[in-house]
């Protein structure tokens, strides 16, 4: 299917579903800008924001790509077509060409252009539920004299729940992207030369040394893309400051393929986003430089990394009943397994916190609390949207239990800590 898809989407799209600027420079160099950016919760900066955080986030960004002025837009963590479509409106012709309508959160990733475009499509990964969340959206983008940019926008795993897991999802998702270049090399090479940018949040570093072992950055590398930070000191590449809770890292990384050894840089706006825009002013060739594609040396460094270890299991003392207050609350302190059926989850107005309730109260005598940093590796561990994975059906709860206030809690962070029992 995910090589007929591009055929179809390639026949629809060529026969004028775009309409192509009259205004294309027709130089044998063409200079284009490539920006890169993951927005945070666009607009709002949260999920559930209110309007009038939404209209200031879009207001901020809005200031902000002014002065970026992208010829190729790559967003990450945006909320849909019409918000993309508000935000890039204040640069002109630059057009939102496609934007992913990934589950369960509205977290997609956008291409906007003002060059014409050949086709352009989204798809998920390939996955079972512990398989990589989202997916890859991408253009095929049409340049002078028959060639074409092959431009990916990506959102891979965040670091949100184990890492081990987390790891595994990043390179699977690095497998299932470079058979796609491959694939799309193959389509379009027949009609012009070809050159690729793949480029987003990828949420893993080439510094830190937790990410030693990973090989999905190093698997691009190896397939012959180019890592546009390449000779760039640390200082100058960070895309993700320091917070209280982490230090100063490189998680947003732009590649490229057939245009030689260009270099990105790196622009802060602190006040729209966790993230910094990745930024490439592009010099196109007029013939692809002498750069190979070659997958199979990427996808045979992927087959080498060590192997994930299972995720542990938590060892409870006790199994007890949702209804079992009395014995819940002998167990404080003390790790446990809570078995019941699920009445409803709901959350706090911010939708900082989910509550998986037990009872048709609001809050009943006991309750498991999902974080919202915590949220995403639960919800992949289920395959779905908390609330429409658990409600109606009876589930365990591993995890130690304490106190808030007077209400017994079990605190969920990893999706080892939920079970859904067949019934």
């Amino acid at each position: 299917m995910m090589r007929l898809l591009p055929l179809l989407l390639l026949a629809f799209c060529s026969s004028g579903c775009t309409k192509k600027p009259d205004n294309l420079p027709k130089s044998a160099q063409q200079k284009i800008r490539v920006v890169s950016w993951n927005l945070a919760w666009f607009p709002g900066k949260r999920d559930n924001a209110t309007e009038e955080e939404a209209k200031a986030h879009m207001q901020q960004a809005q200031s902000a790509l002014k002065e970026l002025k992208p010829d190729i837009l790559l967003l990450q963590e945006v909320r849909d077509w019409q918000a993309a479509e508000e935000l890039c409106s204040v640069v002109p012709k630059l057009q939102v060409q496609v934007v992913s309508r990934f589950k369960p959160r509205p977290q997609n990733q956008v291409i906007a252009t003002n060059l014409p475009v050949d086709s352009t499509w989204s798809a998920d990964w390939n996955h079972s539920n512990d398989g990589p969340p989202r997916g890859y959206t991408f253009a095929a983008i049409e340049l002078p004299e028959k060639r074409f940019l092959l431009t990916y926008s990506l959102h891979l795993k965040s670091n949100v729940g184990a890492s081990v897991p987390n790891v595994t999802k990043r390179q699977e998702a690095a497998k299932q992207l470079l058979r796609h270049t491959n694939e799309m090399l193959e389509l379009y090479s027949p009609r012009g030369a070809c050159f690729f940018v793949v480029a987003g949040d990828m949420n893993t570093s080439l510094d830190d040394p937790k990410f030693k072992e990973e090989r999905t950055l190093p698997a691009f590398i190896s397939s012959g893309f180019h890592w546009t930070f390449e000779g760039v000191h640390f200082a100058k590449r960070i895309t993700i400051p320091k917070d209280k809770s982490f230090p100063d890292n490189c998680f947003d990384h732009m590649f490229t393929l057939g245009l030689g050894k260009q270099t990105a840089s790196v622009r802060s706006y602190p006040d729209i986003s966790d993230h910094n825009p990745v930024i490439l002013d592009l010099v196109i060739p007029q013939t692809p430089v002498e750069e190979t594609l070659d997958v199979n040396a990427g996808l045979k460094l992927l087959k080498s990394a060590p192997p994930p270890e299972p995720e542990k299991e938590i060892v409870v003392t006790a199994t007890l009943n949702a209804d079992d207050q009395t014995g819940i609350l002998a167990s404080v302190g003390k790790v446990v397994a809570v078995r019941g059926k699920v009445h409803h989850v709901g959350k706090t107005r911010s939708g900082s916190i989910q509550f998986i309730n037990f009872k048709k109260e609001e809050k009943g005598p006991f309750i498991g609390i999902v974080k919202r940093e915590n949220l995403e590796a639960v919800e992949d561990a289920l395959g779905g949207v908390l609330k429409s994975s658990l409600a109606g059906k009876t589930v365990e709860l591993r995890g130690e239990i304490i106190l808030y206030g007077e209400i017994p809690e079990i605190v969920v962070s990893s999706g080892n800590q939920v079970r859904v029992i067949a019934e």
